[in-house]
């Protein structure tokens, strides 16, 4: 185990090949001259330690692969932390295992792999840090900041994908026609446009198209927080619409005393790195099921009534697939 960032995806790969010829034709047992062994049932003692040396290298390319992804998203103070949490986690690491970080690749290669039990605890200790890297990087990327907020605007701040910078949105609000004053904090709130940028580009700045009139934000209206993502002032969300990988943005088009509200989206496309919309890109309480990829929406017809919409994409476009209602006084 070096004490070196975790970048030897590949190196430990040769090492696997390197300690089994060390240990004296291990490598032409276990594979029976030709073929590679069931690691599902190993047989002898050198296909197990086969199997032991096999499985450890693809955890260690994985975590490799899953650090180098992460560092090459992240900014530089982003990149310094994760660093130091990397090095911190190597050090535990050897604690934990006995496998001390000053031995050889080689040797540390043939400790591991010849015991079971240190084998199975450093095996675990990959796949959860490799799982924490993960995490890390899905907990950052759809993180909305509210970077500024006053009587006239809202700032918020979010990154839609891992390899792409933050970008910023400006709510602005419409003033008041008769004074040309600002709204105040108890009056409701009218959207007046929003304005995209990137971040590391401040100076080119989309209008999002598609806004009514009619779109009122109320004071009233609670701040939401589901899972990583902030909703502030139940104003802005994101969210992949289309599932592409990419976040999508929301502002919130209206609510009711129900508790149905609908949002506006907006997607976000990859190859022009602008936002688009269409009409029916209006959604009564979404959600995103990732899984079957498909968007449920819904909410109350009434004090006992409950109604659902599925949508599926086909070809770039929304299709019903499915529809209920639910009327508890029938």
């Amino acid at each position: 185990m070096s004490a070196a960032p975790y970048q030897r995806g590949a190196s430990i790969v040769l090492a696997v090949a390197v300690a089994l010829l060390f240990l004296g034709g291990v490598g032409r047992l276990a594979l029976g001259g030709t073929a590679t062994p069931d690691c599902e049932d190993p047989k002898t003692d050198a296909e197990r330690l086969f199997c032991r040396s096999r499985e450890l290298a693809h955890a260690d390319s994985a975590l490799n692969t899953t650090y180098r992804m992460r560092m090459e998203s992240m900014e530089a103070a982003g990149r310094a932390r994760l660093r130091s949490e990397q090095r911190a986690w190597h050090q535990g690491r050897s604690r934990t295992s006995g496998v001390m970080a000053n031995e050889s690749e080689r040797e540390w290669l043939k400790r591991v792999a010849q015991d079971p039990t240190r084998s199975d605890c450093v095996n675990r200790l990959i796949r959860e840090r490799t799982q924490a890297v993960r995490e890390d990087a899905r907990h950052e990327y759809d993180l909305v900041q509210v970077v500024r907020e006053s009587s006239q605007d809202v700032l918020f701040s979010v990154r839609l994908h891992p390899r792409l910078p933050r970008f910023l949105f400006r709510v602005v609000y419409k003033t008041d026609s008769t004074t040309d004053s600002p709204p105040r904090r108890s009056q409701t709130k009218v959207i007046d446009r929003i304005e995209a940028s990137r971040e590391d580009k401040p100076g080119r700045t989309q209008v999002l198209r598609g806004l009514d009139e009619f779109w009122e934000i109320s004071p009233f209206t609670p701040p939401v927080e589901l899972g990583s993502r902030i909703y502030t002032n139940g104003l802005f969300r994101v969210d992949d619409v289309n599932f592409d990988g990419y976040l999508d943005v929301g502002i919130l088009a209206g609510s009711g005393a129900t508790g149905n509200a609908s949002w506006k989206y907006w997607l976000y496309s990859p190859p022009t790195g602008r936002f688009e919309t269409q009409d029916d890109l209006v959604f009564l309480s979404p959600a995103f099921d990732v899984k079957t990829k498909t968007i449920r929406t819904g909410g109350k017809c009434g004090a006992r009534c409950f109604y659902g919409q599925d949508y599926k994409w086909s070809k770039g476009q929304l299709v019903l697939s499915d529809e209920k209602v639910y009327d508890e006084d029938y």
